[in-house]
């Protein structure tokens, strides 16, 4: 097993393409299936207020395609208790499906605590004025390795679902683009903050 929980997750089975004619799973999927970028572009211009939304779809999909009696609201408020099970959910049903993946769920959920764990920290310290505006700029810093972490996860979830690349979320609907603009304009009162902070002036 690769160690590297970085590394793109390579598919140690024939994984069907678009490109091979293959349509992807119809019917109710284990998981939430959205393109790599969306996720992306949906999490950085959020302020990483994405991946609550995220675990909540996961979590949701997931309980109704097994029938779980699930709680997705909490366990997507509270996810750094719940990522490790979700991942290992995620493997299981790749497996399930006839997918195996070379990558360690446990380390990759690991690695989304532990940074999850430090941003948490570093916001707190930075509401409270405390190593500012170091604490601000290592916490922007830090959501970086959060959407990588979702990232690669969310490449798993898709050919797990038969849908690698996302294709059938891989636009942006109206609510998309509510929620930029409004992460946008969160992105801008941040960095205005930051600059009074930093210049102790007023724009």
């Amino acid at each position: 097993m690769d160690s590297n929980v970085y590394r793109v997750p390579e598919s140690e089975v024939p994984v069907a393409k678009p490109s091979d004619g293959v349509e992807p799973q119809s019917g109710p999927l284990p998981f939430y299936v959205v393109a790599p970028r969306k996720l992306l572009l949906m999490y950085f211009s959020t302020f990483g207020l994405y991946h609550v939304y995220w675990f909540y779809k996961n979590w949701t999909l997931y309980a109704r395609f097994r029938g779980a009696r699930l709680w997705p609201v909490g366990r997507a408020i509270f996810s750094i208790f719940f990522t490790h099970a979700l991942f290992s959910r995620v493997d299981r049903e790749a497996r399930a499906a006839g997918v195996a993946f070379a990558w360690s769920p446990r380390g990759l959920a690991t690695l989304y605590v532990i940074f999850t764990l430090a941003s948490n920290l570093l916001d707190r310290l930075a509401w409270k004025e405390i190593g500012t505006p170091y604490t601000d700029f290592l916490s922007f810093v830090l959501l970086i390795p959060i959407g990588s972490v979702l990232y690669r996860a969310q490449k798993i979830v898709n050919v797990a679902c038969g849908n690698p690349t996302g294709q059938t979320n891989r636009r942006l609907s109206a609510s998309n683009y509510l929620w930029i603009v409004l992460g946008l304009l969160l992105w801008l009162l941040t960095l205005l903050d930051l600059y009074e902070i930093i210049f102790g002036l007023p724009v």
